[in-house]
C-alpha cells in the first residue's frame, strides 16, 4: 500500500497493490474507520481526516480494486476488511471521481529498507529484482516519528473480503435537544448533562417512530490557552429511517473533518445499487425524507454564544436533526482535528407520541414537562480528565445504548420498530429536577454539543 498524491508518506490518495498491479479505493462508504486501518498499516499513526473523494489528491489510474470498505478497530489491514470482492465496484467509480485519501498522525522519517511492501493476496516484495529483497514480515512501507496523539473511529462491523457489508443549540425555546464537545447533554423540559461516552464507541441519541440517529462518540484531547482537557468529541452521526409512502429504509452517515468534504452527506436507499452524496445546493430527497446542507446557526455554545456555519439537516415531516461540523477550537494547538454538535427537534408533538421517543436525549421527550440534570465534570483545574455519563438523568444505564453499528437500531429502549411504548418513568431518575422558572417556555429542544472554546 501507497499514499500518493499528498506532501509525505503519510498523506495522499489511498493506492493498493494487488495482482501486481497499483489500484485505487472507491469512497462509496469510507470513513475514518476505513482511514484509520490505512494509518496503522502504514505505520503512519491514526487517522486525523478521511478524504472520500479526489478532490484534495487528484484522480488515480487504472483500476479501482476497492469499494465499499468497512474495516474494524483491530483490523490489521486494508485488505482484510469487509469488501464485496477486488475489482468489483459501482458506476461511481470508474471515472476515479472518488479514489480515497487520508491524513494520518504521524510523518514519515526516510525508510532503511531497500524493499517496499504491499499486498497481492497477501504481503509480498514489490521490488523482487533485488538479491536483498526477502518476503515481507510487515506491510510497513514507511518508518515514522510521532509529532501528535489523536483519535479516531471505532470498529464497526467485521469480515473479509467477499462478505457483504451490513447496511440496513443547546436549550431554546420549543421543543428540541442539543448535544456540545466533551459532549454536553441538552434535554428537552430543560435539564443538562456531560457525557463522555466509551472510546470508539456508537450510542443511540434518538429512537422513535421509524427514525433512529446514532452518534460515534471518540475520546481525545482538547489543548486550549489555559486548560487541557482530557475529554471525548462526537465524530460521525448515522440516520436509519423509514420512508412513509413506500417504507423503504433510508440511511444516512456524516463525518466530522477538517477538510471540505464534511460538506457531503452519503445517503442510501434500500433496493438502490448506489448510494447518492448530498451537499450544498444539492439536497436530497425521497418521499417525506429531506437530507440538505445549509447555513445555520447554533446559539449558546461557546464563549461567542454561537457556531455558524455549515450543517446537515435530516428531516422527516416529524423531526427535524441538525448536525455542524465544526474544528477544534484553538486550532493552533488541535491541528486537523474536528468535531461535530447535533440538535434535534421535533415538528409535532412529541410529548403526546404514543411511541415514546428513546435514546440518550430522545427519552426526554416524556410528556410530563419534568427537566432532569445529570452527572457533569469539574472544570475548575488546568487539567482535567471527563467521566461523567449522565449519572441520574438516564433510564438505565449509558452501556444500554450503545449501538452495534452505525445503523444499528436495535438497543434496550429502542423504538424504531414499535407500534406502541410507554415513556420513561421521571420519578425513578435520581438527578435533580429543578423547577421551570415563571413564564419561561418549556424547552423541547434537545441535543448535545462540545464545551470547548477558543
Amino acid at each position: 500500500m501507497r499514499l500518493m498524491g499528498g506532501p509525505s508518506a503519510c498523506e495522499g490518495r489511498v493506492e493498493i497493490l494487488h495482482n501486481g498491479e497499483w489500484g485505487t479505493v472507491c469512497g462509496s462508504s469510507w470513513d475514518l474507520v476505513d482511514a484509520n486501518t490505512v494509518c496503522k498499516q502504514l505505520g503512519c499513526g491514526t487517522a486525523t481526516s478521511f478524504i472520500p473523494t479526489s478532490a484534495t489528491f487528484g484522480p488515480g489510474v487504472g483500476r479501482v480494486w476497492m469499494d465499499d470498505v468497512a474495516c474494524t478497530a483491530s483490523s490489521p489491514s486494508l485488505a482484510l476488511c469487509t469488501f464485496p470482492e477486488w475489482g468489483t465496484t459501482s458506476f461511481q467509480c470508474a471515472a476515479h471521481a472518488l479514489d480515497v485519501g487520508v491524513t494520518c498522525s504521524q510523518r514519515p522519517t526516510p525508510s532503511t529498507s531497500p524493499c517496499a511492501c504491499g499486498l497481492s493476496n497477501g504481503p509480498t516484495c514489490v521490488k523482487k529484482d533485488l538479491p536483498e529483497c526477502k518476503p515481507c514480515a510487515t506491510e510497513t512501507t514507511v518508518t515514522t516519528t510521532t509529532t501528535t496523539t489523536t483519535t479516531t473511529m471505532a470498529a464497526i462491523t467485521q469480515g473479509n473480503a467477499g462478505a457483504k457489508r451490513e447496511r440496513s443549540g443547546p436549550r431554546a425555546s420549543g421543543t428540541s435537544n442539543t448535544m456540545t464537545g466533551d459532549p454536553h447533554l441538552t434535554f428537552a423540559h430543560g435539564g443538562t448533562a456531560d457525557f463522555k461516552g466509551d472510546h470508539l464507541t456508537w450510542y443511540n441519541m434518538l429512537s422513535a417512530s421509524n427514525i433512529s440517529l446514532n452518534v460515534l462518540f471518540v475520546h481525545d484531547d482538547f489543548r486550549n490557552p489555559n486548560k487541557l482537557v482530557h475529554g471525548s468529541a462526537m465524530k460521525a452521526a448515522a440516520w436509519t429511517l423509514r420512508s412513509n409512502v413506500t417504507g423503504r429504509m433510508v440511511t444516512v452517515e456524516f463525518n466530522s473533518s477538517s477538510s471540505s468534504v464534511s460538506s457531503h452527506a452519503l445517503v442510501h436507499v434500500s433496493g438502490s445499487k448506489v448510494g447518492v452524496w448530498a451537499g450544498h445546493g444539492r439536497p436530497f430527497r425521497f418521499e417525506n425524507i429531506l437530507v440538505e446542507l445549509k447555513e445555520r446557526k447554533q446559539l449558546g455554545v461557546g464563549k461567542h454564544g454561537s457556531w455558524h456555519g455549515m450543517a446537515l439537516v435530516v428531516s422527516t415531516g416529524k423531526w427535524q436533526t441538525t448536525v455542524w461540523n465544526h474544528a477544534f477550537p484553538n486550532a493552533k494547538e488541535n491541528p486537523g482535528k474536528s468535531l461535530l454538535n447535533v440538535h434535534i427537534e421535533p415538528q409535532y408533538n412529541a410529548d403526546a407520541d404514543p411511541v415514546a421517543p428513546h435514546g440518550l436525549v430522545g427519552q426526554s421527550y416524556d410528556g410530563d414537562g419534568q427537566g432532569v440534570n445529570g452527572a457533569t465534570d469539574d472544570y475548575s483545574t488546568r487539567e482535567v480528565t471527563t467521566s461523567a455519563m449522565a449519572e441520574g438523568a438516564l433510564e438505565g444505564l449509558a452501556s444500554d445504548y450503545k449501538m452495534a453499528n452505525k445503523f444499528d437500531v436495535d438497543f434496550r429502549f429502542a423504538r424504531f420498530n414499535l407500534i406502541a411504548a410507554k415513556p420513561r418513568d421521571v420519578s425513578k431518575l435520581t438527578g435533580s429536577k429543578p423547577l421551570p422558572k415563571p413564564g419561561e417556555p418549556i424547552s423541547m429542544a434537545a441535543g448535545a454539543a462540545a464545551d470547548v472554546e477558543d
